[in-house]
């Protein structure tokens, strides 16, 4: 690649994102200014505590679950990490990976807490490829067994030619680009809009963003309520005990 080829792809690569993200909140502003926040609020006032407790017991597992692919690669790499110290850190990389997104949680809070118990950064990768591979697997089983053995009978009108399943395809595949480059937070605002547009003809818009606050609410803000704590006890423990990434690994 050329010298101004090279130049030009360096600052397209540090615009791009931000310039994506403003286009998303921008577009997130817009639906806003429509909606009438009080019917939003009336709708969040309706929902019933037993329901949004059975909600956040069912996010707390979804996380202990997903926390528990890094057993996976704790088998794999075989490191010696004890099961409740990995799920630990599995879980509050989830969180973070959510909320902040999957450079910061998934990755670079893994590859932190890992190393400080002794880990070497080539294992922690090999650790987060497996988490992925493993996520991915269990998409895969779950939308393979749904077509398997019942398999949906779709409407006369969804039925595409070749060329719009191609067009969806790709749609599915920028959203899911974005959510990684972009840097919007959580990526706030944009699966409240995804959700509005696709259902907002059949359902009220207010009962669809009080429901999608309520989801926002248990797992996103509730995990992450624990794991900031959590964290913040690793890291005080780490520096109490003189953990460093010099160190040999922990049970």
């Amino acid at each position: 690649m050329r010298p101004a080829a090279r130049q030009v792809w360096s600052w397209f690569k540090r615009v791009a994102p931000w310039a994506l993200a403003t286009l998303v909140l921008t577009l997130v502003a817009r639906l806003a200014r429509t909606v009438d926040w009080s019917e939003v609020w009336q709708g969040l006032q309706t929902l019933a505590p037993a329901r949004l407790a059975v909600a956040a017991a069912l996010a707390l597992f979804s996380y202990g679950l997903y926390a528990s692919f890094d057993l996976v690669g704790r088998r794999l790499t075989g490191h010696t990490l004890s099961t409740p110290r990995t799920m630990g850190i599995g879980a509050i990389s989830y969180a973070f990976g959510l909320n902040f997104g999957s450079w910061i949680g998934g990755i670079g809070l893994r590859l932190r807490l890992y190393t400080r118990r002794g880990l070497s950064a080539s294992t922690v990768a090999r650790i987060v490829a497996h988490s992925v591979v493993t996520n991915w697997l269990g998409y895969l089983w779950v939308a393979g067994a749904v077509l398997l053995w019942a398999p949906p009978t779709l409407p006369q009108a969804w039925i595409l030619p070749d060329i719009g399943l191609r067009a969806i395809g790709l749609a599915m595949v920028a959203a899911a680009l974005a959510g990684v480059v972009t840097h919007v937070p959580a990526n706030l605002g944009v699966m409240e809009a995804v959700v509005v547009a696709t259902l907002g003809a059949r359902l009220p818009v207010p009962e669809l963003l009080a429901a999608m606050l309520a989801y926002r609410a248990t797992y996103y803000l509730l995990p992450l309520s624990l794991a900031l704590p959590a964290y913040g006890l690793i890291e005080s423990a780490a520096r109490r005990v003189g953990i460093s990434s010099e160190s040999g690994p922990e049970n």
